[in-house]
């Protein structure tokens, strides 16, 4: 679809599976049909999904449901077409982009699995077809899942979680909104009101995102039906319960717990907090089965006094008329369902919906798609002078233009909005340009004047008309218009050039004699890299590297063949890249402390780079072996299937 209708498109796809997959869940876990589609629409409406809908996590968030009753029911029911299927979800679930969910929706399964197996079919043998089930399905996403834990262990993100210290906050007893880290505790009223918190994007913001306490409110029927199952407890309900709150606790990010998890290796750099969504999963489910047992027993008042409790403890928290409104017609369609189960459960239906509808519509963007990315002058002025003669590459001074953003116009930004940015790429932005997007999330580009911006082939400099711009940068012939201005930098270096000579440093001062560069030309190695081998400084002839072709992943280029060499480049991640002539293998090393060089030897003519992600290759070996070994358990299957059959 068109990208300024791709995020609603995407949202409804989202809400559908999530709807589906936690009415099967309830299912599974013995709710009745018109509960199990309460907990549905509740999930699908609220509880993170719509909260969280133009981001990965309610991507993962959707398939949750989906792992639990695919787990849930093999254990309890051990067969090769369960298993196949189990492995399938567990796929999109670690595909869907968000580690955190992921893990919490893994562990979620893993419980409710061990909590729930079938006693006929044995703990050993059902638990171990799900642990069989969740390394094929992990083994399908390898491909995916090796070369992004390899980044991320190499990227900028890890290590500022990793350093950053648990901010110095006392905590006083008596005051429970001195618990949190970040004034976080009063989430735990966000599931009792749908306007505890305020009206999102409406009210003013209780201190974080509004997505953040929105993925904690699923409807009131929902929180009527977890209160009734509180009170018709039932000892199978325990998983839920169990998750579910540790979630809550987890999302408040109370200073004791936060304590305890970022003291456990590797913890630390799990936003904890994103947990919230699938606690709220796990109160649909309660929800559904509660209310399942208040409608089919003929007697249950401690179900009922549970039930007008949690309308109190609401409506003590926030009591507009529409609010109470809501609460009569809930405990009314309770009532009727009593005689009439569908009735009550149609009557839930409409106080469910007539609750989250306007609720969900305050979470959604506001405004005309034709917004959503348009082309403008300045974008469309930007592309005509980084393609001439380019490709070449943009950096917007200040805080001109969301890091990132022009990559949708095919603008090639020096700046980034991404948590796997090579943490040595980071470095030499946040050392040279004092650009470091952890500490102010749109950290500004300050330095303009530097002589990287020549290395890092940036043509273009984007700022504003009062801005104070180096006399060296030159106005561009395209006028935007308004108050950008656009201004051309005449010495930026292309993507690939012959180093005319080198500076070579103790691995430790590598970055500071990056910093310290005056002549961009001039690139700086580590002894390490040079051990054994010297450089003769070359002619500097700025056409020596000329690309024959260029596409993702893929470079060929045409030099000199005289003399040995160093091929520069601004390609940042040097692990991944493979520098050949023919078949002859080239060295590559890293350069300015984060971009792809290659030793060229004398007589060399031609190189041809190639990117595979580190971790690719093992990767696709091991989704070759899950692909053979679920064959093999189809073909199982489907023959015993047969036998029976016959």
């Amino acid at each position: 679809v068109p990208i300024e209708d791709s995020p609603l498109t995407s949202l409804v796809l989202k809400m559908l599976i999530a709807l589906e997959g936690a009415w099967l869940a309830a299912r599974v876990l013995g709710a009745g049909s018109g509960p199990s589609l309460l907990a549905g629409i509740g999930f699908a409406l609220g509880g993170g999904v719509v909260a969280w809908g133009v981001f990965p996590l309610s991507t993962t968030l959707a398939w949750t449901p989906w792992l639990l009753a695919a787990v849930v029911g093999l254990v309890r029911r051990p067969r090769g077409r369960t298993l196949i299927a189990t492995a399938l979800v567990t796929t999109a679930v670690a595909l869907s982009g968000h580690p955190e969910i992921a893990f919490a929706a893994g562990v979620l399964a893993a419980v409710c699995g061990v909590s729930l197996f079938a006693r006929r079919t044995g703990f050993v043998r059902g638990v171990g077809m799900a642990a069989i089930a969740a390394a094929l399905g992990l083994g399908l996403a390898a491909p995916h899942l090796m070369p992004f834990l390899w980044t991320a262990r190499q990227s900028q993100r890890v290590e500022d979680i990793v350093d950053r210290p648990l901010p110095k906050k006392r905590m006083i007893w008596n005051r429970p909104l001195t618990w949190s880290v970040r004034d976080q505790i009063l989430l735990a009223l966000q599931p009792i009101n749908p306007r505890a918190l305020g009206r999102p994007y409406h009210d003013s913001s209780p201190g974080y995102a509004w997505p953040v306490p929105g993925s904690g409110y699923a409807g009131l029927v929902i929180f009527a039906g977890a209160a009734a199952a509180l009170a018709l407890r039932r000892r199978r309900d325990l998983p839920l319960w169990v998750c579910g709150l540790t979630g809550i606790v987890l999302s408040m990010q109370v200073i004791p717990v936060e304590r305890v998890v970022r003291a456990v290796p590797g913890f630390r750099v799990f936003a904890v907090n994103r947990t919230l969504p699938v606690a709220m999963l796990c109160l649909c489910l309660l929800a559904a089965i509660g209310i399942t047992r208040l409608l089919r027993r003929s007697r249950a008042p401690e179900g009922w006094v549970a039930v007008l409790l949690a309308a109190g403890a609401s409506l003590t928290v926030a009591h507009p008329p529409w609010i109470v409104a809501l609460w009569l017609l809930l405990i009314a369609a309770l009532f009727i369902g009593r005689m009439r189960i569908w009735l009550g459960s149609s009557l839930l239906t409409l106080a469910l919906l007539l609750d989250l509808v306007p609720w969900s519509r305050d979470m959604l963007p506001v405004g005309s798609r034709d917004l959503f990315y348009p082309a403008t002058p300045a974008t469309e002025a930007m592309l005509r002078v980084t393609t001439r003669e380019g490709p070449w590459r943009v950096a917007a001074h200040g805080s001109r233009y969301y890091p990132s953003s022009l990559s949708t116009f095919g603008i090639e930004d020096v700046r980034y909005h991404n948590p796997l940015t090579p943490r040595a790429y980071a470095r030499v932005l946040r050392r040279v340009f004092g650009f470091h997007e952890e500490r102010g999330y749109f950290s500004p580009f300050r330095v303009v004047d530097h002589p990287m911006l020549d290395f890092l082939n940036v043509r273009l400099v984007v700022s504003s008309a009062n801005a104070d711009i180096p006399e060296r940068l030159r106005p561009a012939p395209s006028k935007p218009g308004g108050s950008l201005r656009l201004y051309r930098n005449p010495d930026a270096l292309r993507r690939f050039f012959v180093a005319p000579n080198v500076e070579i440093v103790q691995p430790a001062r590598v970055v500071d004699a990056t910093v310290s560069l005056t002549d961009p030309r001039r690139v700086v190695l580590s002894t390490e890299d040079t051990v054994g081998w010297s450089f003769d400084e070359q002619p500097w002839r700025p056409r020596a590297a000329r690309v024959e072709n260029l596409s993702p992943g893929s470079v060929d280029l045409r030099l000199p063949p005289a003399g040995e060499k160093i091929l520069a480049t601004s390609l940042p991640q040097p692990g991944g890249w493979v520098a050949r002539s023919g078949r002859l293998s080239l060295r590559t090393l890293t350069i300015n402390s984060a971009f792809l060089g290659v030793v060229v030897p004398s007589g060399v003519s031609r190189v041809q780079l190639r990117f595979v992600p580190p971790g690719m290759r093992i990767g696709v070996v091991t989704c070759a072996v899950s692909l053979i070994a679920l064959a093999w358990i189809g073909f199982r299957a489907k023959r015993a299937m047969a036998q029976q059959r016959g």
